[in-house]
């Protein structure tokens, strides 16, 4: 009986999700194919192994999605985890800090040597700013576009920053970088699914690459006419989640919208959503702010007429 319980108190969130996993008969590269997850992300969960990911919110938006694929009780996986995650905080050293006998005392030769060694380190620290800026590869970030966003427009802007002198070239085409490293462009796309492919290159051949993709729906019209009456904006402000778009009953979208980004979509009469964490969703129609789509971690569908 001890045995028992002592095995049911081992059980983690890990655990569950590989366990669940393996019913469904699904690999990593599966779960991928679903909902967008990195495979490295998947498999850090199912080892308890927090450290890649870069907040506790990232987290629990990803055990959100995956426990919502698996039909595990999403509440309960969180409350695990939760245990889990204050377990691990609670474990980690404290470092004591030894009682200070006596103040210090400022006196010039003090002032005259501190002044002195910050001057050496700041001169060494620009050197070795400098020889990493030119041995390096350039920093390079993308402001806008974002990736996975849909435009309803065939022209957007292109916001981004790189080193000084550096070049930015945008699909093969140089684009013109300001003396700080900042560039805006406008740029035309096509209809359907666009990729922008960035490259930044430092005077010693060094390079760094982005790359976005970005989906064109043209607005339609008849006889000169917007037949469009419905604007719905999709912004994924408070996490991640799954979301399932039809557009006047023809499927839209199908994936996940990321933390940060947003997605825009017309029709001329029905918009049905379908979120897997709905409190990480808020929604404009057409133009007005209605708030979170629902709940944090609630399955939720609606449609707009």
């Amino acid at each position: 009986m001890n045995e028992i319980k002592t095995q049911a108190q081992m059980k983690t969130v890990g655990d569950m999700l590989k366990v669940a996993r393996e019913k469904k008969g699904l690999t990593h590269s599966d779960v991928h194919k679903f909902i967008k997850i990195h495979p490295k992300f998947l498999q850090a969960l199912e080892d308890n192994d927090y450290t890649p990911f870069s907040s506790e919110v990232h987290i629990k938006g990803f055990l959100k999605l995956y426990a919502s694929l698996l039909g595990l009780n999403v509440a309960e996986v969180l409350a695990f985890f939760r245990r889990e995650f204050d377990s691990k905080k609670e474990k980690q050293p404290r470092v004591l800090r030894p009682i200070e006998s006596q103040k210090f005392l400022i006196t010039p030769a003090g002032v005259t040597i501190a002044v002195t060694l910050f001057l050496v380190l700041g001169f060494f620290s620009y050197l070795f700013y400098q020889y990493r800026s030119y041995t390096g590869n350039p920093s390079l970030l993308v402001e806008k576009p974002l990736s996975d966003v849909t435009y309803s427009q065939p022209t957007i802007e292109v916001v981004g920053k790189t080193d000084r002198d550096s070049n930015v070239f945008l699909n093969g085409q140089k684009i013109d970088v300001n003396p700080d490293g900042t560039f805006v462009t406008r740029v035309d796309l096509t209809e359907g699914l666009n990729s922008l492919n960035f490259l930044a290159v430092n005077q010693l051949g060094r390079e760094t690459t982005i790359l976005r993709t970005v989906l064109v729906k043209k607005e339609e019209f008849v006889m000169g006419e917007n037949v469009k009456d419905i604007k719905v904006e999709v912004l994924a402000s408070n996490g991640s989640s799954s979301l399932n778009v039809e557009v006047d009953g023809s499927k839209a979208f199908e994936g996940t919208i990321l933390e940060g980004t947003t997605s825009v979509f017309e029709a001329s009469s029905s918009i049905k959503l379908k979120a897997g964490n709905a409190g990480a969703i808020s929604l404009k129609l057409n133009g007005e702010d209605i708030g979170l789509f629902g709940e944090e971690g609630e399955q939720k569908e609606q449609e707009f007429k």
